[in-house]
């Protein structure tokens, strides 16, 4: 039978694995004292990556996940490998023998970790692998085999490095391999004073999402394309003895500043959300002691520069900017938005409220096309005129009457379904829903009446076989006429 499982770790360092239609507990692990969690260079913050290297989809092969920790003795990483649906320790064939009880001491401190998202074949085990960046800039794999597989196209893989320590932002590139490491070169640096800026907060997208639309239809019927680089990242400061916020969009293979953006008398908490071509944030008025919700958008003009791929070296100018602010009556603890399998159905955000209430907001609202004036032109788009207040009506609060509180983090996932978006919202609660931006255009209705298209399927499927016995029978007479 199949049962789909949410895996998570608790800051006691146990992993859990719960029932997602139930809340049943399947199964528990606890790590022990001997590993704790990893600090995040770019925010100071307490993190523990998990990654979902195989899925359950290749049988007889188990799925396979990697935790990755560090020791609390020397400092130096630590992967837990695991079966997400038993929590048993991996110990299958094709595997490092370095591997105790799902335990893989890795021997060095663990600067940057990605998973490589290259065409998992039966060659590697349908597995997907991991890239280790230590603090010697020497660049790690697993499993170790896999690294072959990766060399071929080493060229296209680029890691970034943000410390707000020394307010430092590097970006790397392959420059050769040694052994079972591969050395790293310096590509590019951008130093923000970190006497003035401290990074409280850095934004990537999914690597998961799909860019359905490759532009914006206009009421002129011309197209406003997209500017939809993979590879911006948006990175937050904010300055050590004044209130103010700076957003910047840098592209980390070239390590050019694509935009950057001040607010003055402003604060944290900062919640950011990249997708697509916008990003979105909420910050903290302090001239007018309110909560704000700003979202840019960018676009390349209504000429694209290129539509099959694109290239951070032959980048396009200036991207065209558009940015709007908002105000939202509550305090955000966290902010999320959906994602689906294609990338059609339209994106909404999550919003976690202090009230205990889960939001989820259209992307129409915080539109920054929205028109100060009503006009024609932009109706016909779909754009609503701007308001600056946002709406929180009551049928828009996803987890109705039960009270989500102190929310640390919203994760949400595509479903074998391109309508449904699967919501998992964790902290002092845990709460898991579904939500359909667009409705449900893929699902019958519970109303459908199945009776009536049974009847018209068998009565058309009756009168073609009369249809075909008559037409046989009229041929027959014709002949012998």
């Amino acid at each position: 039978m199949f049962r789909p499982l949410s895996v998570f770790m608790s800051r006691t360092f146990e992993i859990f694995g719960i029932d997602n239609l139930s809340g049943e507990i399947i199964w528990q692990r606890r790590l022990g004292g001997s590993v704790i969690p990893l600090e995040d260079m770019a925010t100071g913050t307490k993190r523990m990556p998990l990654f979902v290297l195989r899925t359950t989809s290749h049988f007889p092969l188990p799925a396979h996940c990697a935790l990755l920790l560090r020791e609390k003795d020397t400092g130096n990483g630590v992967l837990f490998l695991f079966n997400p649906m038993t929590g048993q320790p991996m110990t299958e064939f094709g595997f490092d023998d370095d591997v105790v009880d799902g335990f893989l001491h890795l021997g060095y401190h663990v600067t940057q970790c990605s998973m490589l998202h290259y065409q998992a074949t039966e060659e590697t085990y349908f597995l997907k692998g991991l890239m280790i960046l230590d603090s010697k800039n020497s660049a790690h794999f697993y499993p170790q085999w896999i690294s072959s597989t990766l060399m071929e196209d080493a060229h296209q893989t680029f890691l970034y490095v943000a410390n707000p320590t020394t307010g430092v932002i590097s970006g790397f590139s392959f420059a050769k391999k040694v052994g079972q490491e591969a050395a790293m070169k310096k590509t590019w640096e951008i130093e923000l004073p970190p006497n003035t800026q401290i990074i409280t907060a850095v934004a990537s997208k999914n690597p998961m999402e799909r860019v359905n639309s490759q532009g914006r239809v206009l009421a002129d019927r011309s197209v406003l394309y997209k500017y939809i680089n993979p590879n911006l990242v948006a990175f937050v400061t904010q300055a050590v003895d004044k209130y103010i916020l700076n957003i910047y969009l840098v592209d980390v293979v070239s390590g050019t500043i694509v935009f950057s953006l001040t607010h003055k008398r402003a604060k944290g908490p900062v919640h950011i959300l990249h997708s697509e071509n916008w990003v979105v944030y909420s910050y903290y008025n302090e001239k007018s002691r309110r909560t704000e919700v700003a979202s840019l958008e960018l676009y390349e003009g209504k000429v694209q520069s290129n539509s099959t791929a694109f290239s951070s070296v032959t980048a396009p100018l200036q991207p065209t900017m558009e940015r709007q602010a908002f105000i939202l009556p509550g305090v955000i603890e966290a902010m999320k938005e959906t994602i689906t399998e294609k990338g059609i159905t339209s994106k909404h955000i999550l919003i976690s409220l202090s009230s205990g209430g889960i939001l989820e907001l259209p992307w129409m609202f915080v539109d920054p096309r929205r028109p100060i004036m009503a006009m024609s032109e932009m109706r016909d788009e779909g754009v609503i005129p701007y308001i600056p207040e946002l709406p929180i009506p009551s049928d828009a609060i996803i987890n109705y009457n039960k009270t989500v509180l102190r929310v640390s983090g919203i994760h949400t996932a595509p479903s074998g379904l391109e309508s449904t978006c699967l919501v998992f919202v964790y902290g002092l609660d845990l709460f898991y829903t579904r939500v359909a931006p667009s409705k449900t255009f893929d699902l019958l209705k519970e109303d459908f009446d199945h009776f009536l298209i049974t009847a018209v399927l068998l009565g058309l499927t009756v009168a073609s076989y009369l249809t075909r016995k008559l037409s046989a029978r009229k041929a027959l007479k014709q002949a012998w006429k």
